[in-house]
């Protein structure tokens, strides 16, 4: 197997004492024939910046690495200081990397106008690791119901705005900004952000919008529509919808 190529390394000191950086790499479009094109890669590492005391003294540190994936599929990782389990895993003596996989992020976009350029290719993430998705939908769904219990537990208040929300949109169509309709069914989608770090926050910041304008204006303003579609927007990441379900597929 080919080793891949770094072709820019930067580094920067951020705050929190953390030291971040970032790379590009070339990579074979396909291993098992290295000459058949290439690819950039992009990903960023994180590990605590410590200044010795005598710098003539200094020695290197190698540090175990720990490997991030992001889940999508089809959407980059994010800011490394912006995932809440960072700073565990650094205090238990990793560097981090983050890797872009190829088509999401900055490795190798994937978009209407990049695909007829780069020809198409599949992403398809980690082999599945069960043979079914059953099992993985059965834990879900325990999942699911464990944060939204978490979420009114919170926001004990957000359970009467979430009623009248659905009560308004049971009667009323809701067009939104960019087009496509506000349904109950789309405002379930909301969430996926449970899923995320301070996702149960960000979905009572928008319902409470939401039923602040109800109460208010007697419907919703662009604003709070705006702000809803955006935390629902996959225009940048066509790999998400495109094979979040096939990605269990064999063969």
């Amino acid at each position: 197997m080919s080793v891949a190529r770094i072709l820019e390394k930067r580094t920067h000191q951020m705050p929190g004492r953390l030291k971040i950086s970032e790379y590009f790499f070339e990579v074979p479009l396909n291993h098992a024939s290295p000459h058949d094109g290439s690819l950039r890669l992009f990903a960023r590492s994180i590990e605590r910046f410590e200044k010795p005391v005598d710098v003539g003294k200094a020695e290197a540190k190698h540090l175990p690495w720990l490997l991030y994936l992001q889940g999508g599929p089809g959407m980059p990782c994010k800011s490394p200081q912006n995932y809440g389990w960072t700073e565990k895993a650094l205090d238990k003596g990793y560097q981090i990397l983050f890797l872009d996989q190829r088509g999401t992020g900055l490795s190798s976009t994937v978009t209407e106008q990049t695909l007829s350029r780069q020809g198409a290719f599949i992403l398809g993430g980690l082999a599945p690791l069960v043979e079914q998705p059953d099992s993985v939908y059965q834990s879900l769904y325990l999942k699911v119901a464990e944060r939204n219990q978490s979420y009114y537990n919170k926001y004990p208040e957000d359970v009467r705005r979430v009623k009248d929300i659905v009560h308004y949109l049971q009667t009323e169509k809701v067009d939104l900004p960019s087009g496509g309709t506000l349904s109950i069914a789309r405002l379930r989608q909301l969430g996926i952000d449970f899923g995320f770090h301070g996702g149960i926050d960000s979905v009572h910041e928008i319902v409470l919008r939401m039923a602040s304008d109800l109460n208010y204006f007697g419907n919703f303003t662009r604003p709070t529509l705006a702000q809803f579609e955006g935390m629902q927007s996959f225009d940048n990441c066509p790999l998400y919808a495109l094979i979040h379900e096939s990605i269990y597929l064999h063969g």
